[in-house]
């Protein structure tokens, strides 16, 4: 009957980034089955049969299993200390249509990317069209209790981001979202649509 989510909990999320200093009305919230369907959707909405997909080395492997498995040319780029300049180059020299990130403590090097690093890595997106998916799954286990950046988003507006209550509550809620612009909440929920019709078909062909 929700097709994005239930109200309160899209209201709870969009509350949440609100309070990270990212206003997000509730309408741009689309919530999934974890953080994992949430990348999923994103690729099958934004990601064409061989179009390019940057990703950082090394990263979360499904992340890059399910983006090859929606049709992507994948390509990786140093998650190091240079990572800001090798976004860059890379983002200027393959002009992917999408960058899967995971700014705030990466999985798995645990690297938190300065304000600096992500204004100049949105700059370089921006310029090449290309649209962030940002992983922020882990981005609540700030152990270390340090003070954190701005969300992703706040500094490259196109981004589509992901979260999940996962790893800062319990993995069995299989809780996550999607925070989308707004211009692209059609096709996203569109997709959500295909993943709920095919996770049906899927369940009533299993045999118990």
């Amino acid at each position: 009957y929700h097709p994005a989510g239930i109200p309160e909990l899209r209201e709870a999320v969009a509350g949440s980034f609100a309070t990270r200093g990212l206003p997000t009305d509730p309408d741009q919230v689309v919530i999934t089955p974890g953080a994992l369907a949430a990348v999923a959707i994103a690729a099958r909405a934004l990601v064409r049969p061989g179009e390019r997909v940057l990703l950082e080395s090394p990263t979360y492997p499904n992340a890059i299993a399910t983006f090859a498995r929606n049709g992507a040319r994948v390509s990786g780029v140093d998650s190091g200390p240079t990572w800001a300049a090798g976004v860059n180059a890379a983002v200027r020299q393959l002009r992917p249509a999408v960058a899967y990130l995971i700014p705030d403590f990466h999985n798995p090097t645990g690297a938190l990317r300065s304000d600096q690093d992500r204004k100049q890595v949105a700059a370089a997106l921006d310029r090449a069209g290309t649209t962030a998916v940002v992983d922020e799954s882990v981005a609540l286990l700030n152990l270390d209790r340090q003070p954190m950046p701005a969300p992703f988003a706040a500094h490259h507006p196109d981004t589509v981001t992901a979260g999940s209550l996962s790893k800062t509550f319990w993995g069995g809620l299989r809780i996550g979202w999607l925070r989308v612009p707004a211009a692209r909440m059609d096709e996203i929920t569109r997709a959500r649509l295909r993943d709920r019709k095919s996770t049906r078909l899927n369940s009533s062909h299993i045999t118990i």
